[in-house]
């Protein structure tokens, strides 16, 4: 008898055994404020003047970047106008809002793979952004990985 029921309960560790692997291509996530954070949706746009939006949401939160170039590189937040970084959550009609700016916020976005050479963008970021009130709220060990443009 037991044997009968070791045998089964081996038999029965082998078939509840799964192998489910989610790959996240493209993928846009990090770490908000300590938590994370994964985009349902991620796209970027090559505007008509050389810069360069990446959006990425989640079902109440969108996390955008405006860039000078599309170029590999790192892109500094906080320092100009010509590279911000916002983060906009909507929860129960309420909107708060996060950017970075000249003096405001800090951060960077390293690109490491252009979407002018392959079509699909791939870098690393991290970024502080201020609310009208001076509260921040920020990102760190951020992934984007082959986000195509749109």
């Amino acid at each position: 008898m037991r044997k009968v029921i070791l045998v089964l309960l081996i038999m029965f560790s082998f078939v509840s055994c799964t192998d489910d692997v989610t790959f996240n291509d493209p993928s846009f996530q990090g770490i908000k404020d300590g938590e994370n954070w994964r985009a349902n949706d991620a796209r970027v746009i090559l505007n008509a003047n050389g810069t360069m939006t990446i959006e990425a949401y989640s079902q109440f939160e969108v996390v955008k970047f405006v860039v000078s170039s599309p170029s590999k590189g790192t892109r500094t937040f906080g320092v100009n106008a010509s590279n911000v970084a916002s983060y906009v959550a909507t929860y129960d009609g309420i909107t708060d809002s996060y950017t970075t700016g000249v003096d405001v916020g800090s951060g960077e976005l390293k690109i490491t793979e252009s979407p002018t050479a392959t079509g699909k963008l791939s870098g690393t970021f991290k970024f502080r952004a201020v609310n009208a009130d001076g509260t921040e709220s920020g990102f760190t060990n951020g992934v984007i990985y082959n986000i195509p443009v749109k």
